[in-house]
């Protein structure tokens, strides 16, 4: 009986870490997007670049505004993602799993 309500403790533990965590991602997801669609409007009314591609396969993207000065998100590495082939990838690649990361979220953290 003992390892059964152990056992129950466990998982009820693990429930309510679970439940805290997505209720987490769902506040910085919601901080997110709010901030985002506060950044869009401001830039438009500035007439910035929300969004733009090089030639070289640098993209920007708008990520907020600090003060007045817009931040922008920037992709450094085309040139190393052509090297090892993410290319085909991509929609038209030779590997026709047609990726394109649209309306996916990926953030890098990296502590100094």
């Amino acid at each position: 009986m003992k390892k059964y309500y152990l056992l129950f403790l466990f998982l009820m533990a693990i429930c309510l870490l679970l439940s805290d965590n997505n209720n987490t991602i769902k506040q910085l997801s919601d901080k997110f997007h709010k901030e985002k669609a506060e950044a869009i409007k401001i830039a438009q009314e500035r007439n910035l670049v929300i969004r733009e591609t090089y030639e070289n396969g640098t993209t920007i993207e708008l990520k907020n505004f600090k003060g007045n000065v817009p931040l922008y998100y920037i992709t450094e590495n085309a040139d190393g993602a052509n090297l090892i082939k993410t290319s085909h990838l991509y929609p038209g690649g030779l590997a026709s799993l047609e990726l394109t990361g649209s309306n996916q979220t990926l953030a890098l953290w990296h502590e100094a």
